[in-house]
């Protein structure tokens, strides 16, 4: 049968779910039809685009499926022949280039309107709207779909305690999947949830330099921990901060303070420890930053030139950010868009200063990326080359000793190539520039001695507590595997990747992963099978999957999340390509103040004001003044789901008598 969903916010929204197939399980999860700077099309244009998301357990052919623009014409635009895998993503740019190449980037014929317009994902009858939206008015890169609130506290998480067992026979067949509890499982091995192994030998391959700011034996100096020998020399002001004040907090994690005045200085950029990433036009920069409440300031938190003294071209330059709160980050000069200069406003003081966060910024030939926190918030061309770098500096412009850094910088590196966004991801949730080719970080309890030459497969179960009837329609399973798994909740099967049809208890998987495959967090909906779950004790059970007994690497780390979806959303950080966020409703106009600002010589009496919807926050006290006074007014306009508008100040002066503003 159908069912079909209305709901009405600031526009209408369908979606049409066939609960007898698997047609129903692909939606438009997200679009955007004002697309400036977040994602740019093969022909590096910032084309519109369409996100599709199968919400389904198995893969779906989208042969023959249909988006289109216009309710008169459900056929406008056909899909080519593709497969969309379970709990996977589709971009098709809406450029109207109309190009259904399978295996290249898709294009429809036509554009979304970004003052309002309509938008369907039609099934390949032609005749089924599987779902639909009638938009309102977009928002420069901001995107609009379906929000998912996810609960803050997850049924099991990084951390839970599980039971594992490398079985050594076939005999207890599924018994121990959840499906007959109570199950005898004391035997089993006590571990924290991430288990696995990983006794590869690969690691920090193309890393020219890693400084991690906590060897504060000689004041002077910066040792590079990545192996390459490149010290710093710390001149002029920067020093060491006390031990624990580094970005993890941890006993022994130190971080590099600055206050305004001097650099740190890596000699060995005279003789060449850059000239891989020129040869290749490709580089990635990470660290971390403790902005202090000065900032934002006119300063650069690293810099290299194509002259050992400073001078010369503007090899290498960010700012982050500068005293505008604009990110700015520069290749091969400055400051054309076209050629040198990437960058995008930052309002959230948050994300630069009061706490730690992570960045990191990519050249890989024409395209220049900046990742915040492992989220990429910019992509754009710059086409000149990357120029020869023969002088680097941390926390300075380097030239003139000048534009110097107020705050902490911490693990600071540099690679020869572009980092996979699962490497940044893992830089930004911890790894050090060492691990981010190993599973070090994401292992808890180490499987290596009782697994590796023993047995491709192991067991693992995860039993966690409903405290009474499921209250929430999504249920999110968010797993890192290598290489293979069979998942079961409650005893039936709900989801497998990369597993032999009937699996036994020394079963392999048929091909193995790439590490950066590994790292890469895969999110399963399971919300279609919420029914299973019941109040008390429930039980997700996993067989993970090596590619074989002798295999260096294995990781099984499953997370299962709760959480509630909601139709119209806008999202202002999107998410091509990936889940989405809670989103926000709308967005409020700026307030307006009565009087305004300036010199009044009369007295005033300005009654308080509610507006509603949206709300004004006021004084809600009354002030009196005598002789000369200065009044500030700062006020939001706010409402239930949109944020709130930016909190102007006003000041109104009287200079005679007493008044009242209340």
């Amino acid at each position: 049968m159908w069912l079909r969903v209305l709901s009405l916010v600031f526009a209408l929204w369908w979606i049409s779910i066939d609960t007898n197939g698997a047609v129903g399980t692909v939606l438009v999860s997200e679009f955007m039809a004002a697309n400036s700077s977040t994602m740019l099309d093969e022909d590096g244009e910032s084309s519109d685009w369409i996100e599709l998301f199968n919400s389904g357990t198995t893969t779906v052919s989208l042969d023959g499926w249909f988006l289109t623009d216009e309710t008169g014409n459900l056929r406008k635009w056909r899909l080519p022949a593709s497969n969309l895998p379970a709990g996977g993503y589709l971009v098709v740019f809406a450029s109207g280039k109309d190009r259904r190449t399978p295996g290249a980037p898709l294009h429809t014929n036509f554009k979304l309107d970004a003052a309002g317009g309509y938008l369907a994902l039609v099934s390949p009858d032609g005749a089924i709207i599987i779902s639909q939206y009638a938009y309102p008015e977009q928002h420069t890169d901001v995107s609009y779909g379906i929000g998912r609130e996810i609960d803050p506290v997850p049924l099991i998480s990084r951390g839970t305690p599980v039971r594992v067992l490398v079985p050594t026979s076939g005999a207890l067949g599924l018994l121990w999947t959840g499906g007959a509890e109570p199950f005898n499982d004391p035997a089993w091995l006590p571990a924290t949830n991430g288990v696995g192994f990983d006794q590869s030998t690969n690691g920090g391959a193309g890393l020219i330099g890693w400084w991690n700011f906590n060897d504060a034996n000689a004041p002077g100096t910066a040792r590079d921990t990545g192996g390459g020998n490149h010290d710093a020399t710390i001149s002029g002001g920067p020093a060491y901060t006390a031990d624990t004040r580094g970005r993890t907090g941890q006993p022994g994690d130190r971080a590099l303070s600055f206050a305004g005045a001097g650099y740190v200085q890596v000699p060995d950029a005279a003789t060449g420890m850059f000239d891989n990433a020129t040869a290749r036009d490709a580089i990635t920069i990470s660290l971390w930053i403790f902005g202090d409440a000065s900032e934002p300031q006119p300063t650069s938190v690293f810099y290299g030139s194509s002259a050992s003294d400073g001078s010369g071209i503007r090899s290498l330059n960010v700012h982050l950010p500068w005293s505008d709160s604009v990110i700015y980050w520069d290749t091969a000069g400055c400051c054309d868009p076209s050629l040198h200069r990437v960058m995008i406003g930052e309002p959230d003081s948050t994300k630069w200063k009061g706490r730690w966060n992570h960045y990191a910024f990519v050249k890989d030939v024409g395209v220049k990326e900046i990742w915040q926190n492992g989220s990429r918030i910019l992509q754009g061309i710059n086409t000149a080359g990357l120029t020869p770098v023969r002088s680097f500096f941390i926390g300075a412009f380097g030239f003139g000793n000048s534009l110097v850094y107020h705050g902490l910088i911490d693990d600071f590196a540099v690679w020869d190539h572009a980092l996979t966004p699962a490497q940044i991801q893992a830089l930004a949730s911890g790894a050090t520039p060492l691990e981010i080719d190993k599973l070090d970080p994401l292992i808890s309890t180490d499987l290596g001695a009782m697994m590796r030459h023993r047995n491709a497969s192991a067991y693992v179960r995860a039993p966690f507590v409903l405290p009474g009837p499921a209250d929430f329609d999504l249920l999110l399973l968010r797993m890192n595997y290598d290489d293979g798994f069979v998942c079961w909740l409650n005893g039936v099967e709900v989801c497998r990747r990369n597993a032999p049809d009937s699996p036994g208890f020394n079963s392999a998987a048929p091909v193995e992963r790439t590490k950066d495959s590994v790292r890469q967090t895969e999110e399963i909906d399971l919300s279609g099978f919420v029914g299973l779950l019941s109040a008390g004790t429930n039980v997700l059970a996993v067989q993970g999957l090596n590619f074989s007994a002798s295999d260096a690497d294995f990781l099984v780390l499953a997370e299962l999340m709760t959480g509630r979806s909601s139709s119209n959303r806008f999202f202002t950080t999107p998410t091509p390509g990936a889940a989405n966020a809670a989103g926000v409703l709308g967005f409020v106009g700026d307030t307006h103040f009565e009087p305004d600002r300036g010199f009044y010589f009369a007295p005033l009496s300005r009654p308080r004001r509610r507006y509603a919807p949206p709300r004004s926050r006021t004084d809600t006290s009354q002030a009196t003044w005598t002789r000369t006074a200065t009044f500030f007014r700062r006020a939001w306009r706010i409402r239930s789901g949109p944020p709130p508008s930016a909190p102007p100040g006003r000041a109104i002066i009287r200079r005679t008598s007493a008044w009242t503003l209340g």
